[in-house]
C-alpha cells in the first residue's frame, strides 16, 4: 500500500506498507524521502520489519498518511557486494528495474 501525506514539509515522500499478499510473515514499512534527480534518480530510503500488518496501517494512519495506491507485484532479487538489483514486474505496467546499495559504491 503506497501513502501519501497532506503535510507540506514532507510532500514528495512516501510511505509504504509492503508485504505477502496472504497475511502470513512480516511486513516492512518503508519511507522514502524526496527524490533527488541529479545524474541518478535517487531518494533516501529507511525500512523496518513488522509482524502486525494492522498496526502498521494504524501508524501510517495516526502520522497523517493515506492510502493512495495499492497493487500486486512479483520481485525477482539479485545480490553482490551489499547492492542489490530487484526487477518488478506489476500487472498493467513495464517490467521495472531498481539497483540499490550503499552511497559509497555508486558508479556513474
Amino acid at each position: 500500500m503506497g501513502t501519501k501525506h497532506s503535510n507540506e514539509v514532507i510532500k514528495g515522500c512516501a510511505c509504504g506498507l509492503r508485504g505477502p499478499a496472504d497475511g502470513t510473515a512480516t511486513v516492512a514499512i518503508t519511507h522514502k524521502g524526496p527524490q533527488d534527480f541529479s545524474m541518478l534518480k535517487s531518494r533516501t530510503e529507511v525500512e523496518i520489519q513488522i509482524d502486525d500488518e494492522r498496526a502498521g496501517r494504524d501508524l501510517l494512519s495516526a502520522l497523517g498518511y493515506v492510502p493512495v495506491l495499492q497493487f500486486e507485484k512479483k520481485r525477482r532479487r539479485w545480490s553482490l557486494d551489499g547492492c542489490h538489483v530487484d526487477l518488478d514486474r506489476m500487472p498493467y505496467l513495464d517490467a521495472y528495474l531498481e539497483i540499490e546499495g550503499p552511497q559509497r559504491k555508486r558508479r556513474y
